[in-house]
């Protein structure tokens, strides 16, 4: 069964929240599950005042990164260490491809580099056909 996540009809508490995931190192389906109690609550504290500024909501509920803060202490140690040392070996595995790709792309740069180079100091490689003669001893 799949909850639908009600839409926050304030566009500054849209930012808000937006704000307090981006502060979370996890996947989104966790931060699905982390921030989901701040939506109900920010949903009826909508309902109370409607057009609530970013600062009602930095009264209300403390900024992002306490929201961020306060919401990862819930989560189990363990599992947030697991998920933040994926992500580091994620983004090493992207690194190092990118770096390899690089590497790659210069050395056919340079290998293209001399092959001209070469052409135009030695001219271009001219091959001379050969051409078998046989040898009739009859003299046909």
């Amino acid at each position: 069964m799949e909850k639908q996540r009600e839409k926050l009809k304030n566009k500054t508490a849209r930012r808000y929240l937006r704000k307090v995931r981006g502060l979370l190192p996890c996947s989104r389906k966790m931060k699905d599950e982390i921030t989901a109690p701040l939506r109900r609550s920010m949903a009826e504290y909508l309902l109370e005042r409607p057009d609530a500024s970013a600062e009602d909501f930095r009264a209300r509920f403390g900024t992002p990164e306490v929201i961020a803060a306060s919401c990862l202490e819930d989560v189990e140690t363990t599992d947030l260490l697991r998920r933040l040392r994926l992500r580091r070996r994620v983004t090493a595995i992207l690194v190092s491809t990118a770096f390899a790709a690089l590497l790659v792309w210069v050395g056919f740069i340079i290998r293209s580099y001399y092959e001209v180079k070469n052409q135009v100091i030695n001219g271009p490689e001219v091959t001379t056909p050969i051409v078998e003669e046989t040898f009739d001893p009859f003299g046909a």
